[in-house]
């Protein structure tokens, strides 16, 4: 009985994300980007290099970059934050549940450092 109570009290301690879909439909803080979009970007990856490759998903379209931050639950990504830059400014969402390895001021204190 304690191996199962175990992982299932695990489990219970950590949020479950939410899908990428669900991620661009939370709120979101913004933040006014002063360099360039590309600057930003790199320096968003640099600083978030840690998460890759299985807890940082990027899509890029053209001028337009997604970077969400998660982890990979039951064969699928699931997020707890996106980092979304066009248009000279970053949009960071977070999902409530609970990430260990990022916390929201911590985010903050990485996005505010890149612009």
């Amino acid at each position: 009985m304690r191996k199962i109570f175990v992982p299932i009290v695990a489990l219970g301690l950590f949020g479950c994300g939410v899908s990428t879909s669900e991620m661009r439909a939370l709120e979101f803080k913004s933040y006014p980007i002063t360099q360039s979009e590309d600057h930003v970007k790199q320096c968003l990856l640099d600083k978030l290099n840690s998460f890759r490759p299985d807890r940082m998903l990027i899509n890029e379209y053209g001028k337009h970059t997604e970077i969400f931050i998660g982890a990979t639950q039951a064969g699928k990504f699931r997020s707890f934050y996106l980092f979304d830059i066009l248009h000279n400014e970053i949009k960071m969402s977070h999902y409530d549940g609970v990430f260990p390895a990022l916390s929201k001021s911590e985010a903050d204190s990485i996005v505010t450092s890149c612009l």
